[in-house]
């Protein structure tokens, strides 16, 4: 009762400039645009009664960086398929999600969910359909690098990796400038 966990973070470059100023591009990278778990395995002792609860698999890490030739407003949207407000995974599961370690040209910055308002935190729970921005003293910042960490943790009910045949599970987050 083998699964293979395969989670694509989707990496969705703009290619139109961020500011209106601005006269190339600003560019999106990650350092791991696909995250593998491997294969899965029923945890030993697992018990029909416990099938429903949820299973976190190892937090990762996945390095974000934004570049651009010149200071500009920065931001980056959160889509992906969503169930309860959380980032969908497999049939059952989600995906948790985290934002921290950010910088913008060096210095240490906080971030903040545009919907939300606020002065921004050091680490930040998203979700798809978010625009996040990072801040300092409640006020959006403009740059030309922006760096933060992003921390996926999956979570599915044990329920899902007792099917007799090897499935793909997988789950999918696109990070997208913002324009």
């Amino acid at each position: 009762m083998m699964k293979r966990l395969c989670l694509p973070l989707g990496l969705g470059l703009a290619f139109a400039a961020l500011g209106s100023q601005a006269a190339e591009p600003c560019h999106l990278q990650l350092d791991h645009a696909q995250l593998d778990y491997g294969q899965l395995q029923l945890p030993a002792g697992t018990t029909l009664d416990r099938f429903s609860q949820a299973h976190s698999l190892a937090t990762r890490k996945v390095r974000v960086q934004v570049s651009c030739p010149q200071p500009s407003p920065l931001a980056i949207d959160l889509l992906g398929a969503s169930e309860g407000g959380l980032a969908r995974f497999a049939d059952a599961g989600q995906l948790n999600l985290r934002l921290l370690e950010a910088m913008v040209d060096g210095r240490a910055v906080d971030l903040a969910n545009v919907d939300q308002g606020g002065t921004g935190l050091r680490e930040l729970d998203v979700r798809p359909g978010q625009r996040i921005v990072p801040v300092s003293a409640g006020q959006a910042l403009a740059g030309s690098e922006w760096t933060m960490s992003l921390q996926v943790t999956p979570a599915l009910p044990l329920g899902e990796l007792r099917r007799a045949d090897e499935t793909l599970l997988q789950g999918s987050l696109t990070l997208q400038l913002a324009e």
